[in-house]
């Protein structure tokens, strides 16, 4: 089997109990077949080493575990999420291990692998699928048009308005409050992960929303990089949504997936930048009525948005006329008091 490897790779933790954080080097060896790649020089046929490397930064960096095995654990799950690799092997190493204990020892280190398949068996699900058909549709519609198609562009898709083989950066919102929540948003971010010419770069934490007019709800948010301009885009969040059960005819209070995009290269599009001159059916434009523009025009002051958002991009700024460093939008929030941590480690399944 063809193999990717990555040397030492290195974060630190969040502090613990107010003690120093601890310093981690990472090794990983990512297994897949890297011969379409190969054969046509074609990055979205492999795994972009360089956004697994940052995934795996950021991870490390929003924990506060005790444990060199959990972060282990953790960093071989995180890699598993790039579709394309079908097995992983990890050696994390605690730098200056001994230093606490008075002990001489430079490192103490942690090596596992884990399999796609050690859970459950890699079958394609219905939003994977969904997702699949959003980019074929996005393709034959260029072909139709006259536009280059994504073979064209090694993958990259030039949304209206952009430059051939763009890439963007684009922050995407999840919530949901009926049936296995959790589950969904980790279908959902899988999902995102196969569209070709996209990666996952961050994903937060799990909150709640309490009170307001909708029920309490589970809230994260996403960020990927991704050759799918907004109009694209937001076909194959609306496909994933539908996946699970979303209704877009029917506005009701409860829903088991939402996915909101939120921003895309942090930068203001307006409705012809969005849709051009592209044609669109009367039900997608009517669906789309209340999002003639990005950044969303709601994010601005939902704690539900900002806090995750924050808490996977510190640095991360919200563009517009109420725009502002995203920290500082989120600390004054409205409903800033209604967004609680509900977990740090949920991507990974389990209860917590």
């Amino acid at each position: 089997m063809d193999s990717i490897r990555l040397s030492d790779i290195r974060a630190s933790s969040r502090p613990h109990a107010g003690d120093e954080p601890f310093s981690y080097s990472v090794d990983a060896e990512l297994y897949l077949d890297v011969r379409a790649a190969a054969d046509g020089d074609d990055l979205t046929e492999t795994v972009d080493y360089t956004q697994v490397a940052r995934r795996i930064v950021s991870l490390i960096e929003g924990m506060d575990a005790l444990l060199v095995e959990t972060v282990a654990v953790r960093v071989a799950d995180s890699i598993l999420l790039s579709h394309q690799v079908c097995r992983v092997e990890v050696t994390v190493r605690r730098l200056d291990a001994g230093s606490r204990a008075g002990i001489p020892m430079g490192a103490v280190e942690v090596r596992l692998a884990r399999s796609a398949d050690d859970d459950e068996p890699q079958a394609a699900t219905s939003a994977s699928i969904a997702a699949a058909q959003a980019v074929e549709h996005a393709r034959r519609r260029r072909s139709q048009q006259g536009h280059p198609s994504f073979d064209d562009v090694s993958g990259k898709d030039a949304g209206a308005g952009d430059p051939e083989g763009a890439v963007h950066q684009a922050v995407i919102a999840m919530s949901g409050n009926i049936g296995p929540v959790r589950e969904a948003m980790r279908t959902a971010i899988v999902s995102l992960d196969g569209v070709p010419g996209s990666q996952i770069l961050g994903i937060s934490p799990l909150y709640m929303k309490q009170g307001g007019s909708v029920p309490d709800r589970l809230c994260a948010v996403v960020v990927i990089e991704t050759a799918l301009g907004p109009a694209d885009l937001m076909s194959a969040l609306w496909m994933i949504e539908s996946a699970h059960g979303r209704s877009h005819g029917l506005r009701l209070p409860s829903f088991p997936l939402e996915l909101r995009l939120i921003d895309e290269d942090g930068r203001q599009w307006e409705s012809e930048d969005l849709l051009g001159d592209r044609p669109r059916s009367p039900q997608w434009t009517a669906a789309r009525a209340s999002v003639w523009s990005l950044p969303d025009d709601k994010a601005w002051q939902q704690a539900e948005v900002l806090k995750p958002w924050s808490a996977v991009d510190p640095q991360a700024r919200l563009c517009g006329e109420h725009g502002g460093p995203v920290d500082e939008l989120a600390a004054a929030a409205p409903d800033r008091d209604q967004v609680t941590l509900v977990s740090d480690s949920w991507i990974l399944g389990g209860s917590v």
